[in-house]
């Protein structure tokens, strides 16, 4: 299954309530458009799906690197966190669904029988993908099974084209806890409903 890592991103701010970030984006982190209904379903893993400006809009805000940082197979393997050191000018979805299905000689057909997801949603992911605003994650969690994907990371990434200048970062750390030391401790996940 699926599982948020966003309580683990929070911990590493040193945040453990989606309530208190909330109270935080509205005061002094207006640039994010995260609202508390989106925090709160993606810390509990109460969503069915997610759309890319709330994924994007996390990077931005957290300074993260890869989609895994955020969402990711709950089998995947550990991989040590990266965050920005500056506020990104803009980021990027890609999705690596056509190139996957290429290099394993799989056809959309066989993919689409293989996950029972609809035809137009596995055209969308393969042929439109930049048009996709909205994402499934039972749909994501199908397709990385199917086709054997060990993260998330392999199926979608993050471009980050970096900050031009010296201008400083807008993300938490930066605003909120400037020269004490990051916490590397884990924190738990949370299953994603995706059924």
């Amino acid at each position: 299954m699926l599982v948020s890592k966003l309580p683990k991103i929070m911990e590493h701010y040193g945040l453990n309530n989606p309530d208190v970030l909330h109270s935080m984006i509205k005061q002094d982190l207006s640039e994010s458009s995260l609202n508390r209904d989106q925090l709160i379903k993606l810390y509990y893993g109460h969503t069915k799906r997610l759309s890319r400006e709330t994924l994007l809009d996390c990077c931005r805000l957290f300074g993260i690197k890869r989609v895994s940082q955020l969402i990711d197979l709950d089998t995947a393997p550990e991989a040590p966190d990266e965050f920005l050191e500056m506020q990104p000018d803009s980021v990027f979805l890609m999705g690596h669904l056509p190139e996957i299905l290429k290099q394993q000689g799989r056809s959309q057909y066989r993919l689409e029988m293989d996950t029972r997801m609809h035809a137009n949603t596995i055209s969308s992911w393969v042929n439109d993908f930049d048009s996709m605003n909205r994402f499934e994650l039972s749909s994501i969690e199908k397709i990385c099974r199917s086709l054997n994907l060990p993260t998330i990371d392999r199926l979608l990434t993050l471009k980050v084209v970096p900050t031009r200048g010296r201008r400083k970062a807008k993300t938490i750390w930066s605003r909120f806890h400037p020269e004490e030391k990051r916490p590397n401790s884990l924190m738990q996940t949370n299953a994603l409903k995706t059924a």
